[in-house]
């Protein structure tokens, strides 16, 4: 699970093109299955057509034992950036029309 927030939902340039993107990634150790909650921070620049200054904010060395944990703590990382004024939010589906799938966070539901 991954999606991009920003403050706007045209992202095109450094001015308005700063985001967050926010993962649930799955672990597994030896045998042993942990969900981590991840985020980076950069800038998508239109000219160039790609992310720049994409930096690791958050990566915590140990998980949530369970996917729910994890996902509660994923809708959490969510709702605290959306209170910076993130609140478009843009991932990838490969069964939708377009790929690209759209939403508009308000802070309190992002289950």
């Amino acid at each position: 699970m991954m999606e991009t927030l920003y403050k706007t939902d045209k992202p095109t340039d450094f001015e308005n093109g700063e985001y967050y993107q926010a993962r649930l990634v799955r672990r597994d150790d030896h045998g042993v299955t942990t969900y981590v909650v991840e985020e980076k921070h950069g800038w998508f620049s239109d000219a160039e057509k790609r992310p720049v200054h994409h930096i690791t904010t958050l990566s915590p060395e140990e998980g949530y034992k369970t996917y729910g944990e994890a996902e509660q703590a994923y809708n959490e990382r969510l709702k605290h950036r959306t209170k910076e004024g993130f609140i478009h939010s843009f991932s990838i589906d490969f069964f939708a029309i377009g790929g690209v799938v759209y939403r508009r966070l308000d802070g309190e539901n992002q289950g």
